[in-house]
């Protein structure tokens, strides 16, 4: 979950329904994105649902990476922090995990150029 003044992110399950998603509300860097430049309405709506678009993107990728790497490699590492950014066309993840048989700690910086 994100939360700040800048915004908030939140992962939301109905129960008992196979419904699953997440919830973004943009305020202060939305409207610090919005300052730079005036642009026309639909341009503007256009901006706003690219941006949205990113977070969930990324949000959604932390998700399902931290369920595959619980399902597939839970028995090996114990997963210790796992962040997923999309900023500027540039995909990061950070991987922190433990090996459980000799207890090393290992941190993986992943980049990715969209």
């Amino acid at each position: 979950m994100l939360a700040s003044s800048d915004g908030e992110l939140r992962r939301f399950i109905l129960e008992r329904h196979p419904v699953r998603g997440f919830w973004i509300r943009l305020d202060g860097a939305w409207r610090e994105l919005r300052s730079f430049h005036r642009y026309p309405p639909a341009v503007e709506a256009l901006l706003g649902e690219a941006v949205t678009a990113s977070l969930l993107l990324a949000a959604t990728l932390k998700f399902t990476l931290q369920s595959n790497i619980q399902r597939w490699l839970g028995d090996l590492i114990e997963l210790a922090d796992l962040n997923v950014t999309a900023e500027e066309a540039v995909l990061r993840v950070g991987v922190r995990y433990v090996v459980r048989r000799t207890r090393e700690s290992v941190t993986l910086q992943l980049t990715h150029q969209v």
